[in-house]
């Protein structure tokens, strides 16, 4: 018996030129997929941000309430910080011998919960006119200290992100009425 190789010929794995056409299909859909991507984690992030300080308002409203005592929100910028994240003390507040606000001490809480990368989260905090504020205190009744707001018009507390660039998500708590009335909003509410 004789047995003849028969040459074969190899048909698989792929060309320099199919795997060309797939880097190149695969860099298109990147491209089309980042942007979207971009903006859905500025919403995330924006989100996470604002349901974190809404949830430490009504903690503190709450501690207010409980100890029957004014208890204070002191909103520290990312610029402040040492982190480079914003951060929010609540505790007690503190006056000067004058009388007036002086400080909050207690704990501090990184905004994100310190998930987020510096300069990536921004948070602002402003009365009815437009002036920022620092420091909210929420009175033993769990009313907004009279002192720092002058008209029943929203305080709002603006969490964007990213802290500069063209997909800012805005984000807003609002703190409604003297009666500290917590709600959310997002983009042109936080306006």
């Amino acid at each position: 018996m004789n047995y003849r190789r028969i040459a074969q010929s190899s048909t698989a794995g792929f060309t320099v030129l199919e795997m060309l056409a797939i880097a190149v299909i695969i860099g298109i859909l990147a491209a089309i997929a980042a942007p979207g991507w971009i903006t859905f984690m500025n919403q995330r992030r924006a989100s996470a941000g604002s349901d974190q300080v809404a949830q430490l308002f009504r903690k503190t409203q709450n501690e207010a309430q409980r100890l029957r005592r004014s208890r204070g929100i002191k909103f520290v910028s990312a610029a402040n910080s040492a982190t480079g994240v914003p951060e929010i003390v609540i505790g007690s507040v503190t006056f000067q011998s004058n009388g007036t606000l002086d400080d909050v001490e207690g704990e501090a809480f990184l905004l994100g919960d310190g998930k987020f990368a510096p300069g990536t989260v921004e948070l602002t905090a402003f009365d009815n006119g437009d002036n920022p504020i620092e420091i909210l205190v929420f009175e033993a009744d769990g009313s907004l200290s009279v002192d720092l707001v002058t008209a029943p018009q929203p305080i709002t507390l603006r969490v964007a992100s990213p802290a500069s660039g063209s997909s800012v998500a805005k984000r807003c708590v609002l703190v409604e009425t003297l009666l500290g009335a917590i709600s959310s909003g997002a983009g042109d509410e936080c306006n």
